[in-house]
C-alpha cells in the first residue's frame, strides 16, 4: 500500500502530517510530496509523473492504482480529489479549498518554516484552476471521502459541506479549525479508509 500526503499552500511534502502518517502506518509506504499546488500547470505535471512512477511499481508487484490512497488538506484536498477522477485512485480530502481560482491570493508568500523560500502566486495561474476542478456528475463516481472542520477559519465549511454533501461521503467535526489539529488522533478512522 502507498499513501500519497498532499500539502496545502505554502506548505512543503515533509510536513508534520506527512511525519504523522509515517508514524500511524509504518507498514506502508508514505510519500511526502513535494510539488507547487498554487501553479495549476506545474502540479498536474509533477503529480503525473508520481502517480505513473508509483503505480507502475505496484502493478509490478501487486494491484496497481488500487493500493494507492492520495490524502490531502486545503489545497492539497483540491489536488487529492483531481488525482482521485484522473487515476482512479482513493483519496481523503481534509477541509478541500474547492475553488481555488477565487479563494487563492495572488502575490509572493513565504513557504511555512522555510523563510527563504518563496512562491509567487499569478493571475493566470488562478486562471488555470478552472480547468482543473471536478463535475459533479463526474464526482459522484470517485472514491473519495471528505473531511470537514466546521470551525474552519479560512474557508466557508458550510459551502464546502452544501457543496460536497450529497456527492461524497462526508463527515463534519465540530473542532480542528483549517489545520485540522485532531490529524494525529485519527489513525482508526484512516484506518478504515484505507482498507475499505
Amino acid at each position: 500500500m502507498i499513501i500519497i500526503y498532499l500539502h496545502g499552500f505554502r506548505s512543503t511534502g515533509n510536513s508534520g502530517k506527512t511525519q504523522t502518517l509515517r508514524t500511524m502506518f509504518p507498514n506502508h509506504k508514505v510519500i511526502g510530496c513535494d510539488y507547487a499546488p498554487h501553479s495549476p500547470l506545474v502540479a498536474e505535471q509533477q503529480l503525473r509523473e508520481l502517480i505513473a512512477k508509483e503505480i507502475e511499481s505496484e502493478s509490478k508487484s501487486r494491484e496497481g492504482h488500487e493500493s494507492v490512497i492520495v490524502i490531502g488538506t486545503s489545497l492539497g484536498g483540491f489536488w487529492a480529489r483531481w488525482m482521485a477522477k484522473e487515476f482512479g485512485v482513493k483519496a481523503l480530502i481534509i477541509n478541500p479549498s474547492l475553488h481555488p481560482d477565487s479563494t487563492l491570493p495572488t502575490g509572493e508568500f513565504e513557504i511555512y518554516d522555510e523563510s527563504h523560500s518563496l512562491i509567487k502566486v499569478t493571475s493566470d495561474d488562478l486562471e488555470s484552476f478552472k480547468q482543473y476542478k471536478v463535475a459533479s456528475g463526474d464526482a459522484r463516481a470517485l472514491k473519495c471521502e471528505v473531511w470537514v472542520a466546521i470551525n474552519d477559519e479560512l474557508l466557508d465549511a458550510d459551502a464546502i459541506v452544501e457543496e460536497l454533501e450529497d456527492i461524497h461521503n462526508l463527515k463534519t467535526f465540530e473542532s480542528g479549525g483549517h489545520r485540522f489539529s485532531q490529524f494525529g488522533e485519527m489513525k482508526p478512522q484512516i484506518g478504515r479508509f484505507i482498507i475499505s
